[in-house]
């Protein structure tokens, strides 16, 4: 559910998709992508928060971490900024999903990568969001 709201922030948001279109793939790129193009994945998903009686209070806070690859430098760092601008500080409801907030948690830049022959940026964020409990 969350993963749906993660790619519908994005693929909705003016100054990404200008830059990629729907070019947002969990786990691994498909082979033949254009770039520049982003790959998410979890880093970690905690147990739902509880309350102070037990019970779940149906919180949230998984990190993913989105890997944004392309042919330059520039136009990695061009989608990075893009992709901080959309989330960090995002709270609203997507896809049916109350986000409570994004904070970002890490940022990355990486040399060149020869055995893929493109430029990679990184940015993890926690995504503070309701789920249903049952």
């Amino acid at each position: 559910m969350i993963e749906q709201a993660i790619y519908t922030r994005i693929t909705t948001f003016a100054g990404l998709s200008s830059l990629i279109g729907t070019r947002i793939y969990p786990n691994q790129f498909p082979k033949g992508v254009s770039y520049p193009a982003i790959r998410y994945f979890t880093v970690d998903d905690p147990s739902v928060a509880q309350t102070h009686d037990g019970g779940p209070e149906g919180l949230a806070s998984p990190r993913y971490q989105f890997d944004i690859y392309d042919t330059t430098p520039n136009g990695a760092k061009l989608v990075r900024d893009q992709l901080k601008f959309c989330l960090e500080g995002y709270s609203g409801t997507v896809a049916g999903v109350i986000i409570q907030g994004v904070l970002k948690a890490n940022g990355r830049s990486f040399p060149f990568e020869d055995e893929v022959g493109l430029f990679r940026e990184s940015l993890d964020f926690f995504f503070w969001h309701t789920q249903p409990t049952s």
